[in-house]
């Protein structure tokens, strides 16, 4: 989780640093996190349970 340990300023932060350089860049990020803040700020999340995908869409 690339957010883990981190105050809430700081995870926002690196989040937003990590998603701006990536739209910069025209990267994809893929970041596993059960942080609500974190999974709100991408453009499309996938929900996986028990190794399976159980649902999928905009964040």
């Amino acid at each position: 989780e690339p957010t883990a340990s981190l105050d809430r300023a700081s995870a926002d932060r690196l989040v937003g640093d990590l998603l701006a350089l990536a739209r910069e860049r025209g990267r994809t990020v893929i970041a596993v996190s059960h942080d609500a803040a974190v999974i709100a700020a991408m453009d499309r999340v996938i929900e996986v349970a028990d190794g399976a995908v159980v649902a999928a869409g905009a964040a």
